[in-house]
């Protein structure tokens, strides 16, 4: 039973109408005897009334509906954009190769997973499909296809044939002008609110107030995932409280000095940098009746500007990012950002919180654009964006699944909270520094330093003094550097009791490549562990049984052998020489012939053949995080050109981030938008 002791005539004088709050929330104990009085639903009409204000849609869409647009082999990603290949090579080249190596398994009724490539007899046909024959262009170019039982053919054939899919494809996809997607109205994350109430207020909140957020596309900022249940807007409410009484007073409120217009003056400037724009007449109007009735029914400027920010920090336009389309512009249309929203879309990129005093300054004066790398360097310069790159990092890395991962202590004791913590910060401080000292993006994978407290030089075995504050520390000599070989990434691509190369080749092929493997068939059985029974064997052994499976063979050809290069870390990242008492074999060879003895190797392999890939897919992941939304077919497009007139062995992540910032998917947005879809 709701209840409330405002009467209709009240909610008349504030100009707002909305649910009442339920009896159970109102009688909750206050945060502070000052929110025995704050309380008061003069707020709780404001911010009801605000919830359903705005409507937001938020459905979610599932990862592997638009597979990652990163999968751009080398050769495609340096060519420049040109016309779609001639039709008749397809006849003369492509359909001649399939024969050969294809149709044996893929034509007919009974095709393989369905690809029927026999039916392709032109190259429309590969135009009406991109997305599926992208596929089909991944498994030829990495050698994922044909399999390692069937005759292979010349490294050169099978690129020219790679080549001519992949320039068909991007020519389909990317020879019409790509307006950029719309992208959703989105929430405020809980990383996002805590920090845009400390540069509001003041307030440094525990981010756990608030649960974890959903994830869309490896990031809790993608928009279709951050819906609003009505529990938790009651988190968010309870925050906005707890805000509210720890809010430094202005001295003249504090002294009393202030009240009804000077008092709403007051709270209309916070008001304009909580909404990310200047308030409208009608906007303050209503925050002056709802400061005037709080300062009646509470006795204090105390009380009414408590209740004020209460209210600023509960309304949508503060806890969603709206871009509403301007009145009289058809849907469909593409237009410019104004300056407010692209100063949103900037400070939430790389700061996590809202638009500073500069920011906005610039934005009335619709002269952010003209000052736009300056403001990039300013703001990766300050400290707040250590937010962007920490988080950033952790995400992308997939980091958060250390919260989950528990090694059997029997084999892997003193792996405790503040081992998996140390682990997320070297992350996020190789990437911060990275990102600051503009070195290019490519030492991510190689890096020759890290960052260590005293717990994580113990586990490394690193010698030297520590205590609990980070150092940096030169790994040279010591088969470690960049992400690759972190604590954290190799625990949460390993299993309990043991490493799995299987999760540690597709983490490298997802998160370093770009290119995703397809998920195991039905049916297919887990792989022995080596604490069962009548098992023999080091795990190399025991996988390449597996993979004898033909349902099996395809993906771990590809996978296995990057999982094996780091056979010399355990299952907590330690490093090792022996397995079972038998020497570890981390050489492998991938489909295409390149090869590899160890993690090093790897590593160097990576740098000078895959930087392509791996510039496109940080690009790509960076976009996702930018824009709160998946990709789409004008990010293909647009990552495609961009490595293309790229070095990508010399790029720094500073140079990316402007790029995407200057790019049309950020500035710009559609009317009446459609969603964000990939050929991918």
């Amino acid at each position: 039973m709701a209840t409330t002791i405002l009467s209709p005539q009240l909610y008349s004088q504030v100009g707002i109408m909305g649910k009442r709050r339920p009896k159970s929330h109102l009688d909750r104990e206050p945060e502070s005897p000052t929110f025995k009085r704050l309380r008061a639903p003069v707020a709780v009409a404001w911010v009801s009334a605000c919830v359903i204000a705005v409507s937001v849609a938020a459905a979610t869409t599932a990862d592997d509906e638009f597979p990652s647009a990163a999968t751009i082999q080398v050769d495609s990603l340096r060519r420049e954009a040109k016309d779609a290949p001639s039709p008749a090579a397809f006849v003369e080249i492509v359909q001649p190769f399939f024969e050969r190596h294809c149709y044996d398994c893929h034509s007919g009724e009974g095709a393989e997973a369905g690809y029927d490539l026999a039916a392709a007899v032109s190259q429309d046909d590969i135009v009406r499909d991109p997305r599926r024959w992208r596929r089909v262009q991944t498994m030829i170019a990495t050698g994922g296809m044909p399999p390692p039982d069937m005759p292979r053919p010349a490294p050169e054939e099978r690129d020219e044939v790679a080549r001519w899919l992949a320039e068909t494809i991007d020519a389909a996809v990317c020879s019409a002008p790509q307006p950029p997607a719309r992208v959703t109205a989105r929430r405020l994350n809980r990383l996002q609110y805590v920090n845009s109430v400390r540069d509001l207020i003041g307030v440094e909140l525990d981010v756990d107030l608030l649960p974890p957020d959903d994830v869309g596309y490896g990031f809790d900022s993608v928009g279709d995932v951050l819906s609003m249940p009505p529990l938790l807007f009651e988190k968010f409410l309870g925050a906005a409280e707890k805000a509210a009484a720890a809010c430094p007073l202005p001295e003249a409120v504090k002294n009393g000095v202030l009240n009804g217009d000077a008092l709403t003056d007051v709270l209309a400037d916070l008001m304009s940098r909580a909404f990310r724009r200047p308030v409208r007449p009608d906007e303050k109007a209503r925050l002056n009746r709802l400061v005037v009735q709080a300062e009646k029914e509470l006795g204090t400027s105390e009380g009414a500007y408590r209740t004020g920010i209460v209210a600023i920090l509960s309304s949508p336009h503060f806890l969603f990012r709206v871009e509403p389309d301007p009145e009289g512009i058809p849907a469909d249309t593409v237009r410019p950002l104004n300056d407010f929203e692209l100063a949103t879309r900037l400070s939430y990129f790389l700061w996590n919180s809202v638009p500073d005093g500069e920011l906005m300054e610039l934005a009335g004066q619709n002269r952010l654009r003209a000052n736009l790398r300056r403001q990039i360097d300013r703001m990766l310069a300050d400290p707040k964006a250590r937010s962007f790159a920490h988080d950033f990092a952790e995400q992308w890395l997939q980091l958060r699944n250390l919260d989950h991962f528990q090694p059997d202590p029997a084999r892997f004791p003193g792996v405790d909270d503040s081992l998996k913590s140390a682990m997320r910060r070297e992350a996020g401080l190789l990437f911060e520094t990275i990102l600051r000292e503009r070195l290019p993006a490519v030492r991510l994978l190689d890096a020759d330093f890290t960052f260590v407290n005293r717990r994580l030089a113990e586990h490394y075995g690193l010698p030297g003094d520590f205590d609990e504050t980070f150092q940096r520390v030169s790994l040279k000599d010591s088969h470690r550097g960049g992400v690759i070989t972190l604590a954290g990434v190799l625990a949460v691509t390993s299993v309990p009791t043991r490493t799995s190369p299987v999760k540690r080749g597709k983490w490298i092929m997802e998160t370093i490549l770009g290119t995703p493997p397809a998920d195991p068939p039905p049916g297919v059985p887990l792989l022995p562990d080596d604490t069962e029974p009548n098992v023999t064997g080091t795990l190399r052994e025991r996988t390449e049984k597996h993979r004898q499976d033909p349902n099996c063979a395809v993906c771990h050809q590809v996978m296995d052998p990057l999982g094996f290069a780091l056979e010399h870390f355990d299952a907590v990242g330690r490093r090792r020489d022996q397995e079972g008492g038998l020497p570890i074999d981390a050489s492998g060879e991938l489909p295409d012939g390149r090869s590899f003895r160890d993690a090093d190797d790897l590593k160097r392999l990576l740098v000078g053949t895959s930087s392509a890939e791996f510039l496109a897919c940080l690009t790509e992941k960076l976009m996702i995080y930018a824009l709160g939304r998946g990709p789409a077919d004008s990010d293909h497009c647009w990552i495609r050109q961009f490595v293309s007139s790229s070095d990508p062995e010399q790029v720094p992540i500073r140079d990316v981030i402007v790029a995407i910032v200057e790019s049309d998917a950020f500035q710009k947005t559609v009317t009446g938008g459609r969603a964000a879809e990939s050929v991918e």
